[in-house]
């Protein structure tokens, strides 16, 4: 297995430990929570929360990542073998993330598997799938185990796993294709893909890729969310980004753009706040009419009653 990647694996066992993380790179496959997912760098509101906490991890879904000084792959919502499901008496989401060192060999590698592992989680017979939830076994009560070197000829050989769909689609969407992120056929799914295999995160210190499956009783699609986390690159690398891949950019979400959402004083002022100042101003200016229709009529009550004095004394 590599040195500069670590294989974790999310499942449960029969027993009532519970579901939990093991990090299958190493022979004992001890309980380890992989750090990396820990940390709280989407934004939600005015606070940040964990990539795991911006998605279902029962839905079909793949994260690429990259912060901290790693690069990942985390792919959810495999379904376990029926027989697993059925002696645990419940449906079992299996969970598993490569991650490596950030560098370019590393994310071109996650990034081809990452093409092929969407293309696997939107194909429900492939074999991506199957070879993850075959890889796992319950090992007694409290614990389960993995085929880790499956798990590795996955990353080693990801196109391997990925038969049943037309591979790598170089034809150019339309406008309207563009301009959303709900994507329902075979060919959008793999003009996605593409886009995730040719992209990069050079010049970025943090960035997340979220594809997500979801369904209903009447139809499936993938939700693609690109740069949901800040971006840390310098403007000018952003600008360079955006003129050579303006596809990826169209569909991820432009990370020149992306930054000064966040200068909520070049924002217009909300309707609220404007309508307040216009009644706070109206109520300022009848105060002033009234105040000055008063000055008027005490100017005009003290002329009348200097008249008055010299016919009352004629009248004596």
């Amino acid at each position: 297995m590599p040195d500069q990647i670590e294989i974790y694996v999310r499942s449960s066992p029969l027993g009532s430990v519970g579901i939990h993380w093991r990090n299958v790179s190493k022979p004992e496959q001890l309980k380890e929570d992989p750090e990396i997912l820990m940390e709280q760098v989407v934004p939600d509101g005015d606070s940040k929360i964990s990539v795991n906490s911006a998605i279902s991890d029962k839905n079909p879904c793949l994260i690429l990542a990259k912060y901290n000084g790693k690069v990942f792959l985390e792919v959810t919502g495999i379904d376990a073998t029926p027989d697993r499901s059925e002696k645990l008496g419940r449906r079992i989401s299996e969970v598993v993330l490569w991650v490596g060192d950030d560098n370019k060999e590393t994310e071109e590698r996650l990034r081809k598997l990452a093409y092929c592992a969407l293309l696997g989680l939107w194909d429900l017979e492939s074999k991506f799938r199957t070879t993850i939830s075959s890889s796992i076994e319950f090992d007694g009560l409290n614990d389960y185990k993995v085929k880790a070197d499956d798990l590795n000829k996955i990353y080693e050989d990801p196109e391997n796993h990925t038969e049943n769909l037309e591979l790598e689609d170089s034809s150019h969407p339309n406008q309207n294709y563009l301009e959303c992120n709900k994507f329902k056929t075979d060919k959008e799914v793999v003009q996605i893909a593409t886009q995730l295999r040719k992209g990069s995160f050079d010049g970025m210190e943090t960035a997340v890729v979220i594809s997500e499956i979801k369904q209903t009783e009447s139809e499936r699609w993938l939700n693609h969310r690109g740069n949901v986390a800040s971006l840390t690159a310098k403007p000018e690398v952003i600008e360079q980004k955006v003129k050579e891949d303006s596809f990826s950019e169209a569909i991820d979400g432009s990370a020149g753009r992306s930054e000064p959402k966040k200068k909520t004083s070049s924002h217009p002022p909300k309707r609220g706040v404007v309508a307040l100042l216009l009644i706070i101003s109206l109520i300022i200016l009848l105060m002033i009419l009234w105040a000055a229709r008063t000055q008027v009529f005490n100017i005009l009550q003290s002329q009348s009653d200097s008249q008055s004095v010299p016919t009352m004394m004629q009248n004596e």
